[in-house]
């Protein structure tokens, strides 16, 4: 699990930062925090923690991994394509 975490960007959307906590992963874009919940393979579900009065964003999240089989962007079908969210590389 902890291979998931980090923080993804897209220019458009910003950052998405992916955290464990108590044996779970969780998606936080800046205001709003999501459970996810494993699907398959590397497809979550994001899960609203609150009640959203105005969508539900239960939308699949995709995590690909790079040539050396780490973790790398994660995808999420916001439009009729894709939107790509690149992992930031730590420092």
């Amino acid at each position: 699990m902890a291979s998931f975490c980090g923080k993804y960007n897209n220019p458009g959307y910003g950052t998405i930062e992916i955290r464990k906590e108590d044996g779970n992963l969780y998606a936080v874009h800046p205001t709003y925090k999501f459970l996810l919940e494993h699907l398959y393979y590397n497809i979550f579900v994001i899960k609203p923690m609150e009640e959203l009065a105005q969508w539900n964003p239960e939308f699949a999240l995709n995590f690909a991994t790079n040539n050396n089989g780490e973790i790398s962007p994660l995808s999420i079908k916001l439009q009729s394509e894709p939107v790509v969210f690149v992992k930031q590389i730590r420092e």
